[in-house]
């Protein structure tokens, strides 16, 4: 399950399992012992590889 859209790899199941988990990027970035730019840019690997968006994205009021 490769192709052109990319590779899934085991580091960002275990991003995208410890996101669900945690509930946010950041605490699964704290959990994982990652950067958050590094968490997000596997969730990105992974929703390419797979083609398919894996977390509804909601911005937050400032």
């Amino acid at each position: 399950m490769t192709g052109d859209r990319g590779r899934i790899t085991l580091w960002g199941v275990e991003i995208f399992v410890a996101m669900a988990e945690e509930g946010s990027v950041s605490g699964a970035a704290r959990r994982l012992g990652a950067s958050l730019s590094a968490v997000s840019q596997q969730l990105s690997n992974l929703e390419r590889a797979l083609g398919v968006p894996l977390l509804v994205r909601a911005a937050r009021p400032i």
